[in-house]
């Protein structure tokens, strides 16, 4: 393993606690916004029938939808702690490796992590292990050439780091 790739992985892991972090503001907000929304639906319910009660049933819609919103994002926080302190490198590709590979299609570097299925963020080079890169590499080690169907057409690519 070269130093470029730790340093690489490195700022990989950061950009995620980054992402994570801006996760964490957004749940915040769903949180305050669920707190003003049973507030009004407690109004509402004060003021008698709920039945004919647009504003009761307008937040209790938006309490619903809110409530979902944070069981998303509090499930993909709690994914994405557990598997930062999961990893162990064996060598292969898999899901927690950094990878340096060479896109031979376009003649380009990129250094990529593997993460679990519905995680990631390809901008900062956290790939999902259920993207077509990411599918591909897993279970591959230093050295293999995988070739991944594209929109338009296929790339091919080399495995040239491993950590």
């Amino acid at each position: 393993m070269t130093s470029e790739l730790a340093m690489k992985s490195k700022e990989i892991e950061s950009q995620v606690a980054n992402h994570i972090r801006n996760l964490q503001m957004e749940l915040e907000s769903y949180q305050q916004r669920l707190k003003e929304e049973q507030d009004i639906a407690r109004r509402a319910t004060a003021q008698g029938d709920r039945s004919e009660n647009a504003e009761w049933q307008i937040a209790n819609d938006a309490i619903a939808r809110i409530n979902v919103s944070i069981m998303s994002l509090s499930d993909t926080i709690a994914t994405y702690k557990k598997f930062s302190t999961s990893y162990i490198p064996t060598g292969k590709v898999m899901v927690g490796s950094t990878l340096k590979v060479i896109d031979r299609k376009h003649n380009a570097t990129l250094y990529i992590k593997i993460y679990p299925t519905g995680l990631g963020n390809a901008k900062i080079g956290a790939i999902s292990a259920a993207t077509p890169l990411g599918a591909a590499v897993l279970g591959k080690s230093k050295g293999a050439e995988v070739t991944v169907k594209a929109p338009f057409g296929y790339i091919p690519y080399y495995i040239e780091e491993v950590l």
